[in-house]
């Protein structure tokens, strides 16, 4: 194959098939003029040829790869190990593979609570159409995210991918495929720095509020307890509360801030709650990250009890206790707005829901 040869994409491409197309012109190219051993272009020229990312090529030359067109010897190049046959890449009009990444908190079984009406939907979107859906746990996840995340996409065929979390891990790779204008949509979880297309929750509506609602002897005397600080959604929503709490003069210091694990929570939880609410007894207690679902099992027992805020709104149990709570409003259509995507009559942008106020 030589150097200066274009490898035309189709223009009417769809851009979740970008490889695959590229894998069908390296085919035709190799059909007309390539023999077996010849060393051919590398994913960097390749690419310029193309006009693609490198990540685009090196997922083409994997796709034929592993149909035996294609040998890689690492350090050395890539050759043509068989001529292509009548067979192509699959058609545009095939049927179209969706790939779901569950979060770490999702079994194939057991979907999270704030996620079911999602996957419900899901499962019926794709039911309507006819597509395929392929559910991916996150262990499997990371399992290609250790070793080669682009094979998720070509191992299994995907013409587009629904995230359920997007955290630091995923950040790099979803990224790389939005440069590729590769379909995706994230629902809930967006690692911030990561410009996909989210259906996320107004976290900017949320802090303004709870601050706003703060009465001077409370922003004086929070305990927040928060998750991971570089993690969102927990980094925005400390930002936005340091932000509030400013323009009233107020500055938070180190021991107004209970930083603590994401669900499940550990054992030793309610003790480190105990403990710093003993010692700070503040006028409120802030929780960003749903220890709500934990603090009435442990309430009674203390002496000094704080009116308690939580982003979380759960039914619990215990009627004598009792807190604020902000429940996630679902103004949009989820399942249209999954409609709308598998269909490609998404407009790519963020989707906003916002949180209602409950008084528990």
């Amino acid at each position: 194959m030589q150097t200066d040869r274009k490898l035309l994409l189709e223009p009417q491409a769809n851009r979740g098939e970008l490889s695959r197309r590229l894998a069908a012109s390296l085919k035709k190219n190799l059909a007309a003029s390539g023999r077996i051993g010849q060393r051919i272009l590398s994913n960097r020229e390749i690419a310029a040829a193309a006009g693609v990312s490198q990540v685009t090529a090196r997922m083409a030359v994997a796709q034929l790869q592993r149909e035996g067109v294609l040998e890689v010897r690492p350090g050395i190049g890539t050759f043509v190990r068989a001529l292509p046959g009548p067979l192509a890449v699959r058609q545009s009009n095939s049927l179209k593979r969706i790939g779901l990444v569950l979060s770490p908190w999702d079994r194939e079984s057991i979907i999270s609570y704030d996620r079911v009406k999602v996957f419900i939907d899901l499962m019926e979107a794709v039911n309507s159409t006819g597509y395929q859906l392929l559910i991916f746990p996150y262990l499997r996840w990371l399992e290609y995210a250790d070793k080669s995340p682009e094979a998720m996409v070509t191992d299994n065929e995907l013409d587009m991918l629904i995230w359920f979390h997007v955290g630091p891990v995923e950040s790099s790779f979803v990224t790389a495929l939005h440069q590729q204008h590769f379909p995706q949509l994230i629902f809930f979880r967006r690692q911030f720095g990561v410009n996909t297309a989210a259906v996320c929750h107004d976290e900017e509506g949320l802090m303004r509020d709870l601050a706003g609602r703060l009465t001077p002897e409370e922003r004086e005397n929070p305990l927040i307890i928060t998750g991971p600080t570089m993690v969102s959604p927990y980094f925005e929503r400390m930002r936005i509360l340091r932000r509030e709490l400013a323009v009233h003069g107020v500055s938070l210091n180190p021991d107004q801030i209970l930083q603590l694990p994401e669900d499940p929570y550990p054992d030793w939880a309610p003790q480190v709650i105990t403990g710093a609410i003993e010692r700070n007894r503040p006028v409120v207690l802030i929780d960003l990250v749903g220890y709500v679902s934990i603090l009435h099992r442990f309430w009674r027992t203390l002496k000094y009890r704080p009116r308690v805020i939580s982003v979380t709104d759960v039914e619990l149990p215990d009627r004598d206790f009792h807190y604020s709570g902000y429940r996630k409003n679902h103004s949009y259509s989820i399942a249209g707005i999954i409609r709308n995507f598998l269909h490609e009559r998404f407009d790519f942008k963020d989707v906003i829901l916002g949180f209602r106020r409950h008084e528990r």
